[in-house]
């Protein structure tokens, strides 16, 4: 495996930490330790070879504690030679705990080529962007069908409540937990977005 970290802006330095994979110490991206923070207008090559199957997540590890909260991680997957269980439905999914209070923004894309409605549930949000352009003053929503185009982009901004947030599709969801709360809220449907209102 191959990645470039290229460090645009952030002052403190980064590197990466690939989570549970066996990599050689200069690739471990413990910054001081293992390897020097990338700082800003630096890169860093990483390469290994990702040999053991399983889920797997790599992360800024250079003040990780704000890093990781801000999304400076991601997951990838090192699938096996023969597929494990043929026809079944692969899926990473990670976990995300946000305090009240936190800006958040949700990055949606439909990788189908045919149209996906979705919507999200326990607070209001609005649409930020859509397909990658900026909308003007935006209007709150609540209870709103978001259907995206295949290939489509929705960037939904909103303040985490005091409870959970459902991300949802109808036949599966994703769950923003705030603090300790674990009830899943009731799925808020309603009409079709209308971007041109």
């Amino acid at each position: 495996m191959e990645a470039t970290l290229i460090n645009r802006d952030i002052a403190d330095g980064v590197t990466i930490h690939w989570h549970g994979v066996d990599v050689s110490n200069a690739e471990d991206g413990v910054a001081g330790v293992t390897q020097n923070a990338v700082m800003p207008g630096e890169r860093h090559v990483y390469r290994f070879v990702a040999e053991d199957p399983g889920t797997y997540w790599y992360h800024s590890h250079q003040i990780s504690s704000e890093q990781v909260r801000k999304v400076l991680f991601d997951t990838f997957i090192v699938e096996p030679a023969t597929e494990s269980t043929p026809g079944q439905v692969d899926e990473a999914i990670a976990y995300r705990n946000l305090a009240p209070a936190t800006a958040v923004r949700l990055r949606l894309i439909n990788t189908n080529t045919t149209p996906l409605v979705v919507n999200l549930s326990g607070t209001p949000f609005r649409v930020a962007a859509i397909d990658g352009t900026e909308v003007n003053a935006p209007s709150e929503l609540r209870g709103i069908d978001l259907r995206l185009a295949g290939g489509g982009r929705y960037d939904l901004t909103f303040t985490m409540p005091n409870e959970p947030v459902l991300l949802g599709d109808g036949d599966s969801g994703v769950v923003y937990s705030a603090g300790e709360s674990r009830a899943v809220p009731d799925v808020e449907r309603g009409p079709e977005f209308d971007a041109d209102r």
